[in-house]
């Protein structure tokens, strides 16, 4: 049985929103604006493909992305939408609950399953003056990667304080245990960043091509490892072969004739 190779949350929550961002990017764009009669949709399309779509009174659904995915979910909440209409009342359906239930469904796809849903959802909800609450018109967004967002917000800020607490509290100890070599020591940190800087723009797409082709070899190696026990089974054809040629075939057992029944 092969053992599979290890990889950061991290990293993938990272590579799930990379492929989730160049799938959404691959599609056409889709436009939605609030005027003053309502909400306007619009949607650049060379195919009969329908990117926009009714969800219920005064509720509509604008999708980009893979059209099969955001249709399935354009589906799902008319679905929704019309049990809750036949289930309460048809005032009882609002965007903002079509919206959580996209958010939720997008979220569950993005961190549960292998692979994320390669579209960006629109719902647009036109006010009523004679619903209290709700006069206004609404626009949801709704991501691929919002979840993965809001974890490099909250670690990444986390991280960012704990680091830049730990250069205060080093360069006040320098400064206090000898001043002319802590003076010393900061006047080299500009030429350091002078030269990360300068670096850093011929490393990155290096670093970025490294890890494509290290992402393909881990790939390759997968398939290798996978195929083992298949090619192990393929190898003990011959040996089942001779087994079943030693074996003693029983065939008066296997062509026994039937037994005659008595008349009744």
């Amino acid at each position: 049985m092969s053992m599979p190779f290890y990889v950061s949350p991290e990293q993938v929550m990272a590579d799930k929103a990379e492929f989730a961002r160049k799938g959404v990017a691959r599609g056409k764009s889709s436009l939605v604006i609030e005027c003053d009669v309502g909400i306007l949709m619009m949607a650049e399309n060379l195919s009969t493909l329908s990117k926009i779509g009714e969800i219920y009174d005064r509720v509509a659904f604008a999708g980009v992305g893979k059209f099969s995915e955001f249709d399935q979910l354009r589906k799902i909440g008319v679905r929704y939408a019309d049990i809750k209409g036949y289930a309460y009342s048809r005032d009882d359906v609002r965007g903002r609950a079509l919206a959580n239930a996209y958010s939720q469904a997008v979220g569950d796809a993005f961190t549960q399953q292998l692979k994320p849903l390669e579209v960006e959802v629109v719902v647009a909800e036109v006010g009523d003056s004679t619903l209290a609450g709700h006069e206004k018109n609404a626009i949801y967004r709704i991501q691929y990667d919002a979840t993965s967002i809001q974890g490099v917000a909250v670690y990444s800020v986390i991280s960012f304080v704990a680091a830049s607490i730990t250069l205060v509290s080093m360069v006040v100890v320098m400064f206090r245990i000898d001043l002319e070599l802590a003076l010393v020591s900061m006047s080299v940190l500009p030429l350091l960043f002078g030269f990360s800087r300068a670096y850093a723009k011929r490393m990155k797409p290096r670093y970025k091509h490294v890890k494509d082709l290290e992402s393909s070899a881990l790939g390759v190696v997968q398939e290798i490892l996978t195929g083992f026990r298949v090619v192990k089974a393929f190898g003990r054809e011959q040996h089942e072969q001779q087994r079943a040629e030693q074996e003693p075939v029983d065939d008066e057992r296997q062509h026994a004739d039937p037994v005659e029944q008595p008349p009744i």
